[in-house]
């Protein structure tokens, strides 16, 4: 219930603040495990993901610094948000994401695992760990396509893509491939090479 309440509130607060247009949420799936991979551009980004899909609970995996943060971090938390040690292999995360999706809750992950301004795409580091955690889970990937910044009464597009089983991916090498081509689908929606 409080997280409802929760959504529901954010989702007032992103419309007034930001003039946000949403497409796709019909590709989300209504049952089984997701993982949704977006570009990151903003720190709002998971909690306009979370608020506005409507169609499921969403639990964000955001960096533990933010938990710190105290409006930001009550959000986080509100929103079932999994903290994670960038850096590191962060198994604790892994099991509690896994939980997660075993509950049949939908997790959103930034395979950047920071925010990226479109002039540093081409430098970004991109992680395969949101393929990792889906492919254990055999959950669907929905990529989802920021497009736009959070800057008052701005606006932004989230557009929610097909989504697709990631198999057969059989070491790291090949995940990291598919991951990087995810993420070029992902920044194509919105005209931008990666």
């Amino acid at each position: 219930m409080i997280y409802k309440i929760v959504v529901w509130i954010a989702r007032q607060v992103v419309r007034v603040f930001v003039n946000i247009k949403v497409e796709g949420r019909e590709n989300i799936p209504a049952e089984g495990n997701v993982v949704v991979c977006y570009n990151h551009r903003s720190a709002w980004d998971g909690v306009a993901i979370a608020a506005l899909n409507k169609r499921r609970k969403l639990i964000l995996v955001a960096k533990k610094e933010l938990f710190k943060v105290k409006l930001f971090g009550n959000i986080l938390r509100y929103f079932g948000g999994v903290p994670v040690n960038r850096g590191t292999a962060d198994f604790r995360m892994f099991r509690t994401v896994s939980q997660a999706l075993n509950d049949k809750n939908m997790v959103a992950v930034a395979p950047y695992g920071t925010r990226v301004r479109d002039e540093d795409l081409k430098d970004a580091k991109i992680h395969a760990g949101a393929l990792l955690i889906a492919t254990k889970a055999d959950a669907w990937v929905v990529p989802c396509t920021i497009d736009g910044d959070f800057k008052f009464r701005s606006k932004v597009k989230l557009v929610f893509g097909k989504p697709r089983k990631y198999e057969g991916l059989a070491n790291g090498s090949e995940m990291q491939t598919a991951t990087v081509e995810l993420m070029r689908e992902i920044e194509a929606v919105r005209g931008v090479a990666l």
